[in-house]
């Protein structure tokens, strides 16, 4: 047999209704191209072309993966539906193969529909709703004319065939790169009293409205009594002011300008050996989570650790345990398509998860808890979603600080997330109030589990922290968080740490961020701190270091790009790159004397801001950054 003849016969086997090249086709040449739409290239703007290719390969394995198999079942039925009807079984599987994918076209373009609303870290609005409509055109016009008028508009079929192989080689070789990293490294010496480590931490709690820190409504009794035996950080500050690089700054002690957490990819510059997870886990401790949300849970900070259990659960309706622990981080990165329903281990298309706030994970937390032990110190976290809007909670909370008959449901009590048009005071009393009920019913929570932990002697010889990711603004003309705003309701956050044995209150002034944390818990535990940690550990830190809080919005067409800097009693904040937002471009705070931000003295103390602004440039510079300038 000839060449030429070997191409034909590959070509007539590409051609053959059996084929699963329409599949392949359609996939590439419409899903795969919409969800990096969707995405935007933005996202992966600044990484290296070995990244967009493990990028790449993962959005097609993990995408394109669902999409067969629902296809190879639907050629099973049309197998059984020729047995059974007596339908020629060419006929039957060109059936599936055609109208059936046709469907399965449908069905992830309604997903994309749904999924284009969800954040305003993606793509420009403008942009996804003229793909989606011209993606739901031509969706139903491949309904109407057939999936075989596909095969002639998409790519070539031998691109498709160049793709997968490609795929699984960048994915085989992260792999590979780290199974050896894992395998080069030997296990750390463990103290026999290593203490277990409990990491709570709530979503979107500001510091500023907690009776513990000073709050005038009395909004965190369990808290506050944890206080009593707990180290209390003054002035801890978030890195960012949204989940996912929060947490990846927590988890690392890394800040975002190194990690690059919240460009929705692998994170970048860090590695298991500089994470908290991986370095515990290096060192014997089991590891154990429980997430109620996705960008909290450890697998879509981009972490390669495997735990010994981690159960992710969404909107408090459903649990599940997610089992991916296996495959390269590189996935994660994915936050389009069927995999997002993959990594969460939820199969449905077209209906939301309930937001009911009555229903916590406590018992999961609680049945985790208490595993017989195994002779190993254990690393349990658990995530809490509330006080995240909507802030609408359960009796006898809703109303203790808000009696009105308005903003107590679900779809009254979210928050506005944009400036206020004017502003509204009277919706901005009422949220407040609402939530400041659902800190009262997050801190119920709290206290609950220290009393599981306290009833089992869990408590007095464990290092038990609380935190949270980022806080919530009501001030300012601006609701909810994320955005460009770096006030310090968004960004200072609480954190209480009891290590093991301590008794007593103490409250630490010095200035703490979420990079110390990592390292912090390190030193607590007896194990040694990984070089690549920007944080530093309490209490070894030294006087009068600054802090750094930063976002960068993805929302505008050219994203933008702000940065705070809290040193001593001054914070200077500069937004770099496009901007076109009621507020001033850069600010400067003396929170000594103007702790709510009201007094903007960026013209008048030059001395202040010259050497903070020359430090953030040089920060910039060493990272390789290069925002527009103000």
């Amino acid at each position: 047999m000839t060449l030429r003849d070997g191409i034909h016969r590959l070509n007539a086997l590409l051609e053959h209704d059996l084929s699963p090249m329409p599949l392949v086709t359609v996939f590439l040449g419409y899903w795969l191209p919409l969800e990096w739409m969707l995405r935007g290239w933005v996202m992966l703007g600044s990484t290296t072309p070995l990244e967009k290719c493990q990028a790449l390969g993962a959005s097609v394995l993990l995408n394109f993966l669902p999409a067969a198999l629902a296809v190879a079942l639907l050629i099973y039925l049309g197998g059984a539906l020729s047995l059974f009807a007596r339908v020629p079984y060419p006929r039957a599987v060109s059936w599936g193969m055609g109208h059936g994918a046709n469907l399965l076209i449908l069905a992830v373009t309604a997903l994309a529909i749904k999924l284009a609303w969800m954040g305003s870290e993606t793509a420009p609005l403008w942009i996804k709703r003229g793909v989606l409509v011209f993606l739901v055109l031509g969706a139903l016009g491949l309904v109407w004319r057939g999936l075989f008028l596909a095969r002639c508009l998409v790519i070539p079929r031998w691109i498709a065939l160049c793709i997968l192989p490609l795929a699984l080689g960048f994915l085989t070789q992260e792999a590979l790169i780290q199974q050896k990293r894992v395998q080069g490294r030997g296990p750390v010496a463990l103290s026999r009293s290593a203490p277990d480590i409990i990491l709570v931490t709530l979503d979107a709690l500001s510091s500023r409205h907690l009776s513990c820190y000073g709050y005038s409504r009395p909004t965190s009794p369990h808290l506050d009594a944890f206080a009593q035996d707990a180290i209390l950080f003054e002035g801890f500050y978030a890195n960012a002011n949204w989940t996912r690089p929060g947490f990846a700054s927590l988890l690392n002690g890394a800040r975002p300008w190194t990690h690059a957490g919240d460009l929705g990819r692998p994170l970048r510059s860090v590695r298991e050996n500089q994470n908290l997870l991986g370095c515990l886990a290096r060192a014997g401790y089991e590891i154990r989570t429980v997430s109620s949300n996705a960008f909290a849970d450890h697998a879509w900070q981009g972490t390669p650790t495997r735990c010994t259990e981690r159960v992710l659960v969404q909107g408090g309706l459903f649990h599940t345990t997610v089992g991916l622990d296996l495959l390269p981080s590189s996935v994660f990165a994915n936050g389009v398509g069927p995999a997002l329903y993959l990594q969460q281990g939820v199969p449905s298309l077209f209906q939301s998860p309930s937001r009911d706030r009555t229903r916590l994970p406590l018992a999961w937390a609680e049945e985790m808890l208490g595993r017989a032990p195994t002779g190993r110190p254990r690393f349990f976290w658990l995530h809490l979603v509330p006080p995240h809007d909507p802030y609408a909670t359960p009796d006898p909370f809703l109303g203790r600080f808000e009696p009105s008959s308005l903003v107590r449901g679900v779809r009254e009590s979210a928050a506005d997330y944009r400036f206020a048009a004017g502003g509204n005071p009277e919706r901005q009393k009422l949220l407040e109030g609402r939530y400041d009920e659902a800190v009262s019913y997050v801190d119920a929570a709290v206290g609950q589990l220290l009393d599981w932990l306290k009833a089992h002697g869990r408590f007095e010889g464990s290092l038990v922290v609380v935190s949270a990711d980022h806080g919530e603004s009501f001030s300012h003309g601006y609701g909810g968080h994320g955005g460009p705003l770096l006030t310090e309701d968004l960004v200072r956050v609480p954190c209480l740490i009891k290590p093991p044995g301590h008794t007593g209150a103490k409250r630490v002034s010095r200035l703490f961020e979420q990079a110390d944390l990592a390292p912090t818990l390190l030193h607590m535990a007896g194990l040694p701190i990984p070089l690549g940690m920007e944080g530093q550990p309490y209490p070894l830190k030294a006087e009068g270091l600054p802090t750094f809080s930063m976002n960068r919005d993805l929302s505008t067409r050219k994203p933008t790009f702000s940065l705070a800097m809290r040193q001593g009693n001054w914070k200077y904040v500069v937004h770099f790159g496009p901007w076109a937002q009621p507020w001033p471009r850069r600010e400067l705070y003396d929170l000594d004397r103007d702790p709510n931000e009201n007094q903007n003295m960026i013209e008048g103390r030059p001395e202040i801001v010259g050497p903070m602004h020359r430090r953030i440039l040089e920060e910039l510079t060493k990272r390789g950054l290069k925002p527009e300038a103000p």
